[in-house]
């Protein structure tokens, strides 16, 4: 039974964080092997430290949006949705930088950016789809004032609106939280141990 590119891609799309961490693990497993060529450590290494900053803004960006959001119900346009219409994948997207950019691999961006190109484009196109069926009226004004992935406009005012702990834990942005702890972990017990 052959399962199509198309398909492929919808259950990529759907597990997208599972599929991200996934891969993550398995290119830690397979790195730890590879003694000669330790990732860069963010502690001692300018250019971890910059990749560690990288992957913080980038965490701390995802909180922010996930503490705004109101999924489904109302068009969040405050906070950093106020900036970017998809600030969550652009957190997601810097944070990634900072671990390529850690881990010194070329192989890395090369995944990096397939994954990119097959789940999250097609993600944001479906969301965007998505948004502007269930708020036709607002989508269109929201869209001349906000960029997709670029900063057009900054209002402080509607920087500073509506973040929420409760809103942050309901859509379990903790996750994103221990995952990158225990990827810096590890990373940090293997530059003290191999």
């Amino acid at each position: 039974m052959a399962i199509s590119l198309k398909k492929m891609q919808y259950v990529f799309v759907r597990k997208r964080l599972k599929v991200a961490l996934l891969i993550i693990i398995i290119y830690l497993i397979y790195k730890m092997f590879d003694l000669h060529d330790k990732p860069y450590s963010f502690d001692n290494h300018l250019i971890g430290f910059i990749g560690f900053l990288f992957v913080m803004t980038g965490l701390i960006l995802r909180s922010w949006a996930a503490g705004v959001i109101t999924k489904n119900k109302k068009l969040t346009t405050g906070g950093p949705y106020s900036l970017w219409r998809h600030p969550l994948y652009i957190g997601s997207l810097l944070l990634t930088i900072g671990f390529c950019i850690i881990f010194r691999d070329w192989f890395l961006w090369i995944i990096v950016l397939s994954l990119i190109i097959m789940i999250y484009l097609p993600k944001i196109k479906e969301e965007e789809e998505k948004l502007q069926r269930i708020f036709p009226d607002q989508w269109e004004s929201y869209c001349n004032t906000t960029s997709m992935l670029l900063c057009r406009n900054v209002r402080l005012k509607n920087l500073l609106s509506g973040w929420s702990l409760s809103k942050w834990f309901q859509n379990k942005e903790y996750n994103a939280w221990i995952a990158v702890v225990v990827v810096l972990t590890v990373i940090e017990i293997w530059h003290i141990y191999y």
